[in-house]
């Protein structure tokens, strides 16, 4: 089976800041990195941070107008960003999230994708 296939919900390319603190690290202080994509399931971060497959993280997002949204997720891959040199992207998937969160992540997600379409439109008539 395909990686498309496997994801349950829409990923949202995104440029969002992310605080967030391993749990169990010993002296994890809370740090802000850009999450790159989002879903109601998890997300992936852009970090100089050494997370390893498996960390265990409790993240702060504010989405525009959406207030505050807090979740644990669990570092599924770890690997170079293509990018940007001493960089990393990580893929987290959400393992502990209130369903009110959940769904201000689906709200969010569906107010940008109608914001791009609208400028798409705009821009080709």
């Amino acid at each position: 089976m395909d990686e498309v296939s496997k994801r349950e919900f829409f990923r949202l390319d995104v440029r969002l800041e992310v605080e967030f603190h391993r749990v169990g690290a010993e002296q994890s202080s809370r740090m802000k990195v850009d999450a790159f994509d989002l879903s109601e399931s998890g997300l992936g971060l852009r970090t100089d941070q050494n997370l390893k497959p498996g960390d265990t993280l409790m993240l702060t997002l504010r989405p525009p107008g959406f207030g505050q949204i807090n979740a644990e997720a669990k570092v599924m891959n770890v690997e170079p960003d293509e990018h940007e040199k001493a960089k990393f992207r990580a893929g987290c998937k959400f393992v502990a999230i209130s369903r009110r969160d959940q769904n201000l992540i689906a709200d969010y997600i569906v107010k940008v994708q109608a914001e791009r379409l609208r400028w798409r439109k705009k821009e080709n008539a």
